[in-house]
């Protein structure tokens, strides 16, 4: 049987060769939506986003955790993003303290056909969206309210442990930047985004988004896969670790930004190494004329999350044993560090070589702007696998491990 890693070198294959690849139905990418559609789209569809917070543990630098949301009851697509987070959580605790945040979403965490099939999801023709703001506690009737909603995408919820001191909180969005096809990025009003429509009942009945679809999908498949699954439940800390960040192809980094005044995040795919060589060390490929390298140049401290469901999405299987992102069985991981630009020679070959086996999509990337690879120099590691809390997992020891 294929290893995850080997299964994705070969897909990478068929991918395009030119950045960005052109949209194509054939490739069931962006549905045919005005930008605020496509924005409502995937905050819809995704039942879970990447929160950046201000860190309370990492002395004010960014931090980004995986969040299961909602942003309505059922199909019923509101534009509000509700959470249900806990202080016991760094995330929790970091908005109790300061609730400047964003959250983002990515296109390829969708399951299936609406998802990026074989487009790199850097590649701007996958789609994503950051929003930012302030995540902040609701009461009364919105709380209420939110909680139907939260509930309804993501039933585990409701039986978590009420000890553990739950708190509804809702992002009030004030920047709104998606990416898709060939646009570097579009800003969009906060005004245009809630009164813009998902659209669901119009989409291209080829690519399949129906969303009532993916939710059957992703329940019977959850069932057929569990046996098949190569996903760690609950072993060695530090191999699960180098497993997760060995399979993972992409993972979200955020850092602090200084035009918001705030942490902000940006889909990244990443690599450790070709499919049968793990280092367990984070190469990205970027871009130096991108707009984030000068936050990057002002203060390089960043975090980077992987979810196992994002990988599982990946394969269009059932995220986690049909386990929400958000619970503790359901893998995520946090590398904080300093981003740095590789300089030697030798640095430079080796990532380019295992990013470039991995992401094929990128040796042409060159072609489209000034692209370099860097490394996150990792200081600080979070993650849960299992009940019982993150515990400590050192930087000594996730190296050490080899992946399971």
């Amino acid at each position: 049987m294929q290893s995850v890693s080997a299964t994705r070198s070969l897909n990478a294959i068929k991918l395009s060769t030119n950045t960005p690849p052109a949209l194509s139905s054939k490739n069931y990418l962006a549905p045919p939506f005005e930008d605020a559609a496509f924005a409502r789209y995937l905050a819809h569809m995704n039942s879970y986003g990447v929160v950046s917070t201000i860190s309370v543990h990492l002395d004010g630098q960014a931090f980004s955790n995986v969040m299961s949301c909602s942003d309505g009851i059922g199909n019923n697509s509101t534009g509000r993003l509700f959470f249900y987070m806990t202080e016991m959580d760094p995330t929790g605790a970091d908005l109790t303290q300061d609730s400047r945040a964003s959250v983002t979403f990515s296109q390829a965490q969708i399951i299936g056909e609406g998802s990026c099939a074989q487009v790199d999801p850097e590649d701007r023709a996958c789609g994503s969206l950051t929003i930012a703001g302030d995540i902040v506690e609701v009461s009364g009737t919105d709380k209420i309210f939110a909680l139907e909603a939260l509930f309804s995408r993501n039933p585990p919820m409701k039986h978590w442990p009420r000890a553990h001191g739950w708190i509804v909180f809702e992002m009030k969005p004030m920047r709104i930047i998606l990416v898709r096809g060939n646009e570097i990025s579009s800003e969009i009003a906060v005004a245009e985004y809630f009164s813009a429509s998902p659209n669901f009942e119009s989409r291209n009945s080829e690519q399949e988004y129906d969303h009532a679809r993916h939710l059957m999908t992703f329940m019977e498949s959850a069932k057929a896969i569990s046996a098949k699954s190569s996903w760690p439940l609950f072993p060695n800390k530090a191999k699960a670790a180098r497993k997760m960040v060995h399979d993972a192809n992409w993972g979200v980094l955020s850092m602090l930004r200084k035009d918001h005044k705030g942490p902000f995040a940006y889909v990244k795919s990443v690599s450790d190494g070709p499919a049968n060589v793990s280092t367990g060390r984070l190469w990205f490929f970027l871009n130096t004329e991108d707009s984030m390298m000068h936050d990057v140049k002002t203060n390089n401290n960043v975090s980077f999350t992987i979810s196992q469901a994002m990988i599982d999405a990946e394969l269009a299987t059932a995220a986690c044993h049909d386990k929400i992102a958000e619970e503790p069985t359901c893998g995520r991981i946090t590398f904080s560090g300093k981003l740095i630009a590789l300089t030697s020679a030798t640095e430079i070959a080796g990532a380019e070589k295992a990013l470039f086996a991995r992401h094929p999509s990128m040796s042409q990337w060159k072609l489209h702007g000034k692209f370099h690879p860097f490394e996150l120099v990792i200081s600080d590691i979070f993650f849960l696998n299992f009940y019982g809390g993150a515990r400590p997992l050192s930087v000594r020891d996730y190296f050490a491990a080899s992946p399971i």
